[in-house]
This record gives structure tokens, C-alpha cells and sequence, in this order.
């Protein structure tokens, strides 16, 4: 069928999948239906058929439809578009237990369900490193396509763990998510993503008959456009599919972390630091044209800086590129957005300025004088405030978000890098490299009310969403601190993660930090809790700053 001749996208789908599809029309591949049918002009038509054996060959290869909205993006049978998302089996389970890893001991002893096609157990990943590790006897059987004569076929896996009859299922990750948060139960991903033979996280596609390359072209084309209103799709069915963005100031792109596997590296300019998303799917980079300098190295020694290449990329991540750059004060280093996604506040380093740059103009508003060398900027939760750290001076200096006044400069430890408010605004974490500290603000008076010893340089900071525990990373240290922020003390130290941590970032679900470790060109994937290194990602050079997706 020609797509631009017929206007009419006939798709493929199961009445009774959820939740992927139904004849009410409300499953994500419904939905992703009536999008990209609304970007290309054309009616929207189903063929309805129950998934079974043969099912490509009984619909799209027997002209019974056009597309079918989600198959594996290698899939054979089909031409597939580009993935519209990526996502991997995941450990379902109660609060109060975790499962992270098939090579966890609890699981000889729990009783683990898992999804089968056939009667031998074994066609499955999770079967398959379930059975090499001797696994078997605490095993359970749940159908894929589970029984067609029941509302929610596909739930009986899940719902097997509210009830408490198994402890633990290893579901595809959709399913998973979107059953388990009505059931309120945790879902962990299947880390690391490959083991040997076995792979746990896909990308998945638009299928189409192969040869009919317009049609994929055309959905190809309404995927990268639509891609902001796929991922709030992706959110609100529970897709457990985060995306990790790193800055790499070495090799001047970003690199595009989906399940922890790189999946994209975009050029954004040079130096590319402090990185922001926002909500309307961009992703905004500073770049700076002034030359990198280690320690002990002077500023009469480098070369001049450039500062043509100052400013901040905006990357469009639905085209997957940096469409335009935006003015940022010279050697733009760390920035927040203001809560309305308005403005941009950038920390000058050479300038000892703050910068307020309006986006939809493209201008600077204004350019707020500040303590030497500023680097971490950070706007309080109620969009009312910007703290600016002094590396220098040693002090915040605390800016009015409207005004563009000064209002207080307290002083904190030496080297002041990074800050975090807690939600509701009434304190901020400030981390000292050189004072071994991270210093607490009373941020309603702007006035220092306690001091963490932290061993090493603390650099990065990543806040719990409900603020209770605050994540430090310590540079040269090469360790994460872990803070209660209750009682403003270290509970734990998780030791060795990686070559000088610096950035640090937490997964949605708040199970994963993620920290750039700069002089070994990686990430490290950390268990939140235990502190478990789960993997080391390459990216590019001199990884500097993380920025993760909200789903």
C-alpha cells in the first residue's frame, strides 16, 4: 500500500493486551498509533487478531494491515522504523525485598516466576540465565500470551506477586511497569543488560512489510518529529526506559545512555559541560571556548580562549542534534532553568558573572556580578532563588530569580562545587572540595546551620525526589558519600566507583546513581542502596556532568 495515496494507516493489534493495545483503544501502541497517524494526514484503521505463532505472516505479510506498532527493531520479518523506545526485562517485586541481578543468592531460595512461550522453560532470557545458573526447581511457568478469555491476559504474572503466591517475577519491562505501579510493587531493571550469551534490553520499532520502504520512511520521519510527545507516552504507561546524558568535555559531544547502553553520541561544541533537560524535550549544553587546565597548570601558560565557541547548545532530542546555540557569557560552565523554562542563569567563570539569558530571544537579560570564579548554579524548588557557588571566595552568593539583585553571600567551606535543595526548599547541600565538607544553608535566612565532614574532595551532589538522602561524589577520592538528611551525617561510604567521580545523577526510581568518572572515559552504574558497582560504561573522553530522564 502507498501510505501518501491511500491516507490511511492500517495497523495491526491484539483486542486484548494491555498494556500495549485493546478495542477500547487504550494501550501505548494505541496510542502511539493515533500520533503518528495524526502526524502523516491518515485515517486511522485496526485489523484485530490475537498474538500467536504465525501472527506476522497471518497480518502484515497477508495485507490484512500495514504496521504493526511494536516489534524488536532486528526483527526479521518485518522492515523496522527506528526504536521508538528501549526497554529490558525487569525483577518485580514486594517492598521490602530487591532483586537486582540474576546472580543475586536470595534467588535460589525465592520463589521466581517467569514468562514462557512454550512448555520447556527455556525460551525465554530470564529462563535461560535462570536455568544456567541451576535454577529450576523454584521456577514458575506464566504464558506470554496468557488466557484470552480474561480482562488483562498478560497481568497474571504480576498479580501473582501481589498476592504473594511467587516473590519475585522477571517480566518484559512494559508489561511490568504498568501493572506493577497499580499494584504498588517495585520494579528493578535486569543489570548488566547483556550476560554472555543472554541480552535482557531491546530496542523496539514500528514494523512494516518489508519493501515497503515510503511507508517506513514516513514513520521514521513522524517518530523523530513526535519524539517529545513519544516519551510522556512512555512515562504515563510506566515504560521502565530512562534515558542518561553525559557530558563529554574530552571528545565535545554528549553521549545518550538508554538502559545503560549507549545508544547515541551528539556533537554539541566545545567543552561541553553543565547540561539541563527540560520539559519540552530539549537538552541544553554549555560550551566553552576557553582552554582545559589541570592542576597547577596557570593561565599565562594556555592558549587564548576562543570565544566564538562560548555559549549553550540546544539539542533537539527528537532530531538528535544541536539545532542552535544561545548566548551564555564567556566561558559558560554550570546553568539551571527557571522554573517557567524561560530563562537560563549561567555561571561565567573568567567574568565572575551570572549570566540570565532569555531563551525564546536568544539574548542576555542581564549580567549579575558574582564571587570569583562561580561554577555551580542551582534554582530553588520554588523558582524564587538562584544560588551561585564561589570556588574563590568560599561563599553562596544568593540571587533574586526576578530581580536580578544580590541578596546574601554567606560563606561556606573552601571551594565551594555544587548545590541541592531539598523538595521543599528549606535547606541546601553545598559541597567544599577543598574543606572536606558539604555544608548545610539555612536556605530561607541564607545562613550556614551545619557542616558534614566528608573524607576526600566532594564535588557532584544527587538528591532522593522525597529528599531524604543526599549522594556526594569525591573527586580524587574516587568514593560516593551517602548522607541522611535528617540527621546531616555520612551513613555509608561506597568506596572505589570510579576514576575521580564528578557528576552524579539518579535513575527515576531512585535504584541507580550514575557517576562521570573523567580520567577513565566511563560511568559507573551504582546500586543507590548498596553501593554495588553494577556496570562501567564507556563513553566519550573526560565525561564531566550527568543529566537523567524523568521516566
Amino acid at each position: 500500500m502507498g501510505l501518501l495515496l491511500a491516507l490511511v494507516l492500517r495497523v495491526c493489534a491484539d483486542p486484548n493486551n494491555m498494556p500495549f493495545s485493546n478495542r477500547a483503544g487504550e494501550g501505548i501502541e494505541n496510542a502511539l498509533a493515533r500520533i503518528v497517524a495524526g502526524e502523516l494526514h491518515a485515517k486511522l484503521e485496526y485489523y484485530w487478531a490475537p498474538i500467536r505463532r504465525g501472527y506476522v505472516r497471518n497480518t502484515l505479510n497477508a495485507d490484512k494491515c500495514d504496521a504493526m506498532m511494536e516489534v524488536p527493531a532486528e526483527f526479521a520479518r518485518t522492515a523496522a522504523t527506528r526504536p521508538w523506545y528501549t526497554s529490558s526485562y525487569v525483577f518485580v517485586t514486594r517492598p521490602g525485598t530487591s532483586v537486582g541481578s540474576f546472580d543475586d543468592p536470595a534467588l535460589r531460595k525465592l520463589r521466581i516466576g517467569v514468562q514462557v512461550i512454550g512448555n520447556d522453560y527455556s525460551n525465554t532470557p530470564p529462563a535461560h540465565a535462570l536455568g544456567v545458573r541451576g535454577i529450576v526447581g523454584n521456577v514458575v511457568g506464566f504464558p506470554v500470551y496468557g488466557d484470552q478469555g480474561k480482562p488483562d491476559p498478560e497481568a497474571a504474572i504480576i498479580d501473582a506477586v501481589a498476592r504473594s503466591d511467587i516473590d519475585v517475577a522477571v517480566a518484559w519491562g512494559p508489561l511490568a511497569g504498568w501493572f506493577a505501579a497499580r499494584a504498588g510493587l517495585q520494579v528493578v531493571p535486569v543489570s548488566p543488560d547483556r550476560q554472555g550469551p543472554f541480552r535482557f534490553s531491546f530496542p523496539m520499532a514500528i514494523g512494516v512489510k518489508r519493501g515497503n520502504e515510503q511507508l517506513r520512511r514516513a514513520l521514521d520521519a513522524a517518530i523523530e518529529r513526535k519524539r517529545p510527545e513519544i516519551d510522556a507516552l512512555l512515562a504515563r504507561y510506566h515504560v521502565p526506559s530512562h534515558r542518561v546524558y553525559v557530558s563529554d568535555e574530552g571528545s565535545d559531544d554528549v553521549s545518550v545512555l538508554e538502559n545503560d547502553v549507549v545508544v547515541a553520541r551528539i556533537p554539541v561544541g566545545k567543552r561541553p559541560r553543565g547540561l539541563k533537560l527540560a520539559p519540552d524535550g530539549k537538552l541544553y549544553v554549555a560550551v566553552s571556548g576557553s582552554p582545559r587546565a589541570g592542576p597547577g597548570v596557570r593561565d599565562e601558560d594556555l592558549p587564548p580562549p576562543d570565544r566564538g565557541q562560548d555559549g549553550i547548545a540546544v539539542v533537539d532530542l527528537g532530531h538528535a542534534n544541536a539545532v542552535t546555540r544561545l548566548p551564555g557569557g564567556p566561558d559558560p560552565e554550570s546553568f539551571d532553568l527557571s522554573r517557567d523554562g524561560r530563562l537560563l542563569f549561567v555561571s561565567n567563570e573568567d567574568a565572575s558573572a551570572l549570566s540570565v539569558v532569555e531563551i525564546a530571544t536568544a539574548r542576555v537579560l542581564a549580567s549579575v556580578k558574582v564571587g570569583a570564579q562561580p561554577e555551580g548554579v542551582t534554582v530553588s524548588p520554588d523558582g524564587k532563588l538562584v544560588y551561585v557557588t564561589s570556588e574563590e571566595d568560599g561563599e553562596i552568593d544568593v540571587v533574586d530569580a526576578s530581580r536580578f539583585t544580590l541578596l546574601a553571600r554567606p560563606q561556606v567551606a573552601p571551594r565551594p562545587r555544587a548545590v541541592a535543595f531539598t523538595p521543599d526548599g528549606a535547606r541546601a547541600f553545598v559541597t567544599a572540595e577543598q574543606g572536606a565538607a558539604v555544608d548545610v544553608i539555612d536556605a530561607r535566612r541564607h545562613q550556614r546551620v551545619g557542616r558534614i565532614a566528608v573524607a576526600g574532595k566532594p564535588m557532584g551532589l544527587a538528591m532522593s525526589r522525597d529528599g531524604s538522602r543526599v549522594w556526594v561524589s569525591t573527586g580524587r577520592g574516587g568514593s560516593v558519600a551517602v548522607i541522611d538528611a535528617a540527621t546531616d551525617r555520612v551513613l555509608r561510604t561506597f568506596e572505589k566507583v570510579g576514576a575521580r567521580p564528578w557528576g552524579l545523577g539518579l535513575s527515576p526510581q531512585g535504584d541507580r546513581l550514575y557517576s562521570a568518572n573523567g580520567p577513565s572515559d566511563d560511568v559507573s552504574v551504582i546500586d543507590a542502596e548498596s553501593g554495588r558497582i553494577l556496570q562501567r560504561v564507556p563513553v566519550g573522553k573526560s565525561p564531566w556532568g550527568i543529566a537523567v530522564s524523568r521516566y
